[in-house]
């Protein structure tokens, strides 16, 4: 990765508030508050509901153009910024009464003006590094949670985009930093794990200084990758017992990959009319769910399934569907273990088989 040249920004945002002024009479006149912006009292007059003022957050504004450059009062500071991150993920990502993609959809936008404010301001140091770190635990979280809808409610490929934009400028910022950051390290094992294989990636984690390289999650990241290119797939999945909730999120995109890649040299190695594998014991190894699942996927991977045993047969191997996607019941019982607010604002420990232990540096 590159490095950018950071400079002094040439204009200063004045705006505390999450909204400004004059986009709040804009929207509120055009009739163009969300749902999650509206004033309580006035949410039963469609026509003429009102802005409440201490839950408008500025929108998304894609450059053109022709326009003109903000105005200092258009633009937010960074402890306005950060404030305003810290109310998308304390009160608007823990709602329970609305669909999660609705969610995902408004907090998705408003960081991307997060985002935009921090990129026209030049904003660097810390504080970019703590609103980068939030975009970053907020893509890979949605990532995971929301893989099994259709693409007219969520677009992985968008949303991998945006993952790998803020997780890229991270890391430069981090290079540039003389003072130690806290969460480098979670972060550098989440770019490796969803890179996974990647040879950037790992070249960039060989390229590290001593104590990141060295430090427990960022270690345990690096063999899982080993283990991916060497094919072990038995001992990768024995791998993420020692991995967060949020490393599982960032590699749950390659998972159904290594099941797959894991069914087809089993079906090559193992092909035989008379020998018999365990149904059960091949679930666990490979970390599907269930029986049932390994049940429901067998004709895709060429596997005779009679009586709790496997019989597997190379001849009716098929070729993966890339577009096909699964959650797993062991990144939903990692992730129960935080909530929401710890996961992507203050994830300061890691758990492991159920217990806190401190981040090693």
């Amino acid at each position: 990765m590159s490095r950018v040249d950071i400079r002094t920004a040439s204009v200063q945002g004045e705006c505390k508030l999450m909204c400004p002024e004059n986009e709040i009479r804009l929207r509120e006149r055009e009739g163009l508050l969300h749902p999650f912006e509206i004033l309580q009292a006035t949410a039963e007059n469609p026509r003429r509901p009102k802005a409440d003022r201490s839950k408008m957050v500025k929108e998304y504004s894609r450059p053109a153009a022709g326009r003109t450059e903000p105005k200092p009062n258009q633009l937010r500071p960074s402890n306005v910024l950060i404030q305003t991150a810290h109310y998308l993920i304390n009160s608007i990502l823990t709602k329970t009464d609305v669909h999660w993609s609705h969610v995902y959809d408004f907090v998705f936008d408003r960081l991307r003006a997060v985002r935009q404010d921090m990129v026209i301001q030049q904003i660097g140091g810390l504080d970019a590094i703590t609103l980068l770190e939030i975009c970053v635990r907020f893509h890979l979280l949605a990532g995971y949670k929301l893989c099994k809808e259709s693409i007219s409610v969520f677009d992985p490929k968008i949303n991998a985009t945006h993952t790998q934009e803020c997780l890229k400028r991270l890391l430069t910022l981090y290079s540039f930093e003389d003072r130690p950051c806290a969460h480098r390290t979670e972060f550098e094992s989440l770019y490796l794990l969803y890179n996974l294989g990647n040879t950037e990636a790992m070249m960039h984690t060989l390229s590290l200084p001593h104590d990141i390289r060295c430090s427990r999650c960022v270690q345990h990241s690096f063999k899982f990758t080993q283990l991916y290119l060497e094919k072990n797939y038995v001992r990768l999945f024995r791998q993420t017992k020692v991995m967060s909730g949020l490393e599982l999120c960032a590699a749950h995109r390659h998972l159904l990959h290594v099941q797959s890649q894991a069914i087809q040299t089993m079906c090559v190695a193992y092909s035989s009319k008379s020998l018999k594998y365990p149904l059960g014991k091949l679930t666990v190894l490979l970390g599907f769910n269930c029986d049932a699942e390994v049940c429901s996927g067998y004709e895709k991977w060429g596997l005779n399934i009679k009586g709790g045993m496997v019989c597997f047969q190379k001849d009716k191997l098929k070729p993966q569907d890339k577009d096909e996607v699964m959650q797993f019941k062991f990144i939903e019982s990692k992730l129960k273990e935080q909530s929401l607010q710890d996961l992507i604002t203050s994830q300061h420990q890691k758990i492991v088989d159920g217990k806190s232990i401190a981040e090693e540096r």
